[in-house]
């Protein structure tokens, strides 16, 4: 079990209400996980969200032709393994340690459950949620901006004053 006092120092539940970090805590578990070990796998069903504690975790993706390629490396504090969260099927990469990390490991049947029991926690654990999705998201793009580096000419936009 987890304190509601060590999930308050952990950057994704910072601000939330003392009352918050104690229903969360009750359904917190904490993991140790040695560097170079998964956390999941790409493509297998999950019941767990992680939040990072400590350490550092590398997202992968499978490329034809490639193999694994990192996509991006979640550190301390951030969210990790969102899809069960949002009910969105298999886990979208694979999730390996890079160095011997703490993650806060959270049953998202129960977490839901404190969702619905609790509409103001719902709206933001979602709303913390999408955010750590938009980082991602800006994550992949420019990493499939340096993968994709082609140069195109730019489309005008009538609505934007040319700059001199």
């Amino acid at each position: 079990m987890v304190s509601p006092d060590e999930l308050g120092e952990i950057r994704f539940f910072q601000g939330l209400s003392e009352t918050h970090l104690k229903h969360i805590a009750q359904i917190a578990e904490l993991q140790t996980v040695a560097s170079g070990a998964p956390v999941f796998r790409e493509g297998d069903a999950s019941s767990h969200v992680y939040i990072v504690s400590e350490g550092r975790v590398s997202l992968e993706i499978r490329v034809p032709g490639r193999g694994a390629v990192q996509i991006q490396t979640v550190g301390s504090g951030e969210l990790l393994g969102w899809s069960p969260m949002l009910e969105s099927g298999p886990m979208t990469a694979t999730a390996r340690s890079v160095a011997p990390s703490r993650l806060i490991a959270l049953h998202v049947p129960q977490l839901l459950a404190l969702c619905q029991r609790d509409p103001s926690l719902a709206t933001e654990l979602m709303r913390r949620t999408a955010l750590a999705l938009a980082q991602r998201l800006k994550a992949t793009r420019l990493q499939l901006l340096d993968v994709y580096r082609q140069e195109m000419p730019a489309i005008p936009n009538p609505r934007l004053k040319e700059q001199p």
